[in-house]
């Protein structure tokens, strides 16, 4: 395990896919492959602070909601992983102003909103819902490589300077 963590999620928006992205080898300076992808959405409801603003966000912490661990609950059977996400309008400049509980998770698998999508596409407060899959995965690749951070995306182009590279086979 690295303990200093090499993962990092990337959310395509466009493409409606979350792609998680980590050493195979453990070592620091190997290069980050392709882990594994799944479908993601970010459908802030209207009462929400909106959606995910473009952007690479630090990670801050998990948060396993153990009360409401359930695939049909507010973050599904696999809890939240949190990140750092400034509001788009900061009331404060002079320091950061953070929009708390801000995150990846599932949930709502059966459950419809009221513009009648379920699972994935259930909209949220504004975090990114993924399948119940999605969070295992993600969850499993943190605890051997933790994450980093999550860069959103509302385009097809990879970061330039990100070093992704395609794993080819062990992609999902």
């Amino acid at each position: 395990m690295d303990p200093n963590g090499l993962s990092e999620l990337l959310f395509n928006r466009e493409q409606r896919i979350i792609t998680i992205y980590g050493s195979v080898s453990g070592r620091i300076d190997a290069d980050n492959v392709q882990l594994g992808s799944f479908p993601a959405f970010n459908n802030a409801q209207k009462s929400s602070k909106g959606p995910w603003q473009e952007g690479t966000f630090s990670y801050a912490g998990y948060n396993a909601h153990e009360d409401d661990s359930d695939p049909n609950g507010g973050f599904g059977a696999n809890g939240i992983q949190l990140f750092d996400v400034p509001a788009a309008n900061g009331r404060m400049p002079d320091r950061q102003v953070l929009r708390l509980g801000m995150g990846v998770h599932a949930g709502r698998r059966d459950t419809k909103d009221e513009a009648g999508r379920a699972g994935p596409e259930h909209a949220t407060n504004g975090c990114i819902r993924t399948t119940d899959e999605g969070m295992e995965a993600i969850n499993s690749v943190n605890d051997v490589d933790p994450l980093t951070s999550v860069t959103v995306q509302d385009n097809t182009a990879r970061p330039q300077d990100s070093g992704y590279r395609d794993a080819g086979a062990g992609t999902r």
